[in-house]
């Protein structure tokens, strides 16, 4: 990330390798999966939910979510890193408590399980989807984290 000579993430690195145009397809992808992965998760959330909500409830709980993240944003990135650093933890704890739990219990999964795959019909596609487009976007939020390890200031 030092060698690049600013920060622009994965968008730079694209560049130098491949040039203008994928560049500006890699751009255009991220921009595209940004806006499709923020709507699918405030529109996915209610359905993690244990119980069912009404419509109504489901647009309040979904503006309020949006809400708070665009004060959270707006509010600066000294307070968006002073956040996280609460939220990070509380959000890995399920996480945390279901491995503890499952090796207590002597249920861990062994390897094999990671291989397997259900049929197409137990497939929830809507959350495959939704899992699959957030897993994308861990790379251009690393990249973007990269070139900030060049001079350590905030861009």
């Amino acid at each position: 990330a030092e060698y690049m000579g600013g920060n622009g993430g994965d968008f730079n690195w694209v560049y130098r390798g491949f040039g203008l145009f994928v560049a500006f397809l890699n751009a255009t992808n991220n921009l595209t999966q940004f806006f499709v992965s923020n709507a699918l998760l405030l529109t996915l959330f209610p359905g993690y939910l244990p119980y069912t909500i009404s419509t109504e409830q489901q647009a309040l709980l979904m503006a309020v979510a949006a809400f708070l993240g665009a004060v959270m944003n707006l509010m600066g990135t000294k307070f968006v890193n002073r956040i996280n650093t609460v939220i990070v933890p509380l959000v890995l704890v399920p996480f945390y408590v279901i491995f503890f739990m499952a090796i207590s219990k002597g249920k861990a999964a062994s390897p094999s399980v990671l291989a397997e795959v259900p049929p197409a019909k137990e497939i929830d596609l809507a959350l495959f989807v939704a899992t699959a487009i957030w897993c994308f976007g861990g790379f251009d939020r690393v990249g973007n984290a990269a070139g900030e390890i060049h001079g350590g200031r905030p861009t």
